[in-house]
This record gives structure tokens, C-alpha cells and sequence, in this order.
């Protein structure tokens, strides 16, 4: 129960955050998902996300990183069963989410999308690190002076990586992990200490995970997102631990105006 409250909060975090996403960039798209009741071989391809039909015609026979939302989790061993046999290689399942990830032929995407099972499949998009003026004023010494700094508190940075040598962030740092293909956690970019010294100076009683999703430039993609988004919920993968994060924060952004995307499940 623990567990599945905890899954709860992130996605209405994560759903809050996509909501401000779509704000910025322009009015939200039409969703791609077709209802139940429309399902069948000729509607297949009102699942799969419109960049990635375009990228389907244009390259046909290329392999493409995909991220396919199913409608129950008890699904993704029949649906990875499924991506291998058309020729694709799964390269991970997600909980949160009920995502899996693979690169695929092509041309083999609507066969996947014609699964009852499946309820979208979308690209590998890229986003980039972004950091927007804060709230002036939210008021936190009233709120340590009412005994609530972070205590307690477990926060997840996914982000550029973190400078745990920082005088501000020394033995904050409890847990580290890389998604970014690159062989270490530290911050060279500047943007993930940034947002984790805004965390540590807003509950300096807090803890600090750290999840380098953006590689040294800034730039990162969706299927090493749901990667630390899975890691930070659970990073042992034992449901009965509590070393999971409470909060997360994610301080990046793309142009991309739907909230159909995975990270943004309702569930």
C-alpha cells in the first residue's frame, strides 16, 4: 500500500509538471491513443505517436528506439515476447508507467501497435536542461520555524548529475546513478547542482539521490528518463525497503506539446 501510494504521488508530480510543459510550448495536441472501442488491425496506427509514423515512412527499414505504453503491467512479458519476435531487442520494462522500451525494425512498429494490450508507442524524443526564475518568495523560514525542513526526506535529482564535493551538498548524497550511457555521475554540466543545491537550501534537513539522466551537455531522452524515474521509486528493486525517493524533481524540458508520453501516465 506504502508502495503504491508513494507511485501515486510521483505521477501526479510528473502530471503537474507535463501540464506546465504544454503551457509553455503551445496548446496540447490531440492524443494519438485510440478508445477500446475503435481497437482493430485497420486502427492500429492511431496508437503510435505521429513523429514516429513520419519516421516510420522515411526510414522504413532502420531500427528505432521505442517506448511502448501497455494498459496493465501483467502485459509486458506477451508484449517483450512479441518485440523479439518481430526482430527487436527489448532493452528494458518499466513499472511506473507500464512502459517497454526496445529498438525495433521499422516496419515492424504497427505490428506491435495492433496488440489489444498496447495503448501507445511513442519515440525516443530528447530534451535538454532547463532552469526557469523560481517563485521570489515561498515563504520557507516560516516554514522551518514550524519544525519542517526536509527532515527525513529523501529527494531524487534526476538531472545533469550532482557535485557531491560541493561545501552546500557534502554527505547530502546518499545514492548515485548514471542513464546517460556516460561513465560517471558528476555534474560537469552545472544545471543538476544548481537544482540540488535550490533542494538543499529549501530542506536542508533533506537527503539528496542522485540520477544523471542529462549527459555533460545538457541533453538526454525519454527511455533513460523512465530508466531513473523506475531507479529512483525503488533503486534496490525490493518493494519492501524504504530506499526509495519521496520527491522528485526534473528541471528539463523539450517542445513537444502533447501529454501522451509515458512519463506523464495517469496511473
Amino acid at each position: 500500500m506504502k508502495e503504491e501510494k508513494r507511485r501515486r504521488e510521483f505521477i501526479i508530480l510528473l502530471l503537474a509538471v507535463a501540464s506546465i510543459t504544454a503551457l509553455l510550448f503551445g496548446a496540447s495536441a490531440h492524443s494519438f491513443i485510440e478508445d477500446d472501442k475503435n481497437e482493430g488491425v485497420s486502427n492500429s496506427k492511431h496508437k503510435i505517436h505521429p513523429e514516429l509514423q513520419i519516421q516510420i515512412q522515411e526510414r522504413p527499414k532502420e531500427n528505432i528506439i521505442i517506448l511502448v505504453q501497455l494498459k496493465k503491467e501483467e502485459d509486458m512479458d506477451k508484449i517483450a515476447g512479441l518485440i523479439e519476435k518481430e526482430g527487436g531487442v527489448v532493452t528494458g520494462k518499466h513499472k511506473v508507467g507500464d512502459v517497454v522500451t526496445a529498438n525495433i525494425p521499422a516496419n515492424k512498429i504497427e505490428e506491435i501497435a495492433r496488440d489489444y494490450s498496447v495503448k501507445s508507442i511513442s519515440p525516443n524524443r530528447v530534451y535538454r536542461a532547463l532552469l526557469q526564475d523560481s517563485v521570489p518568495q515561498i515563504n520557507a523560514p516560516a516554514m522551518w520555524s514550524n519544525g519542517y525542513n526536509g527532515s527525513g526526506i529523501k529527494i531524487a535529482i534526476l538531472d545533469t548529475g550532482i557535485d557531491s564535493t560541493h561545501p552546500m551538498l557534502q554527505g547530502k548524497v546518499v545514492l548515485e546513478e548514471v542513464f546517460t550511457g556516460e561513465d560517471h555521475t558528476y555534474d560537469v554540466h552545472g544545471h543538476g547542482t544548481h537544482c540540488a543545491g535550490i533542494a538543499a537550501g529549501v530542506a536542508p534537513g533533506a537527503l539528496l539521490i542522485n540520477g544523471k539522466v542529462l549527459n555533460d551537455t545538457g541533453y538526454g531522452n525519454d527511455t533513460g528518463i523512465i530508466d531513473a524515474i523506475n531507479w529512483a521509486v525503488d533503486p534496490d528493486g525490493n518493494p519492501g525497503t524504504d530506499d526509495g525517493a519521496d520527491i522528485i524533481s526534473m528541471s528539463f524540458g523539450a517542445p513537444y506539446s502533447d501529454l501522451d508520453s509515458p512519463q506523464y501516465s495517469p496511473r
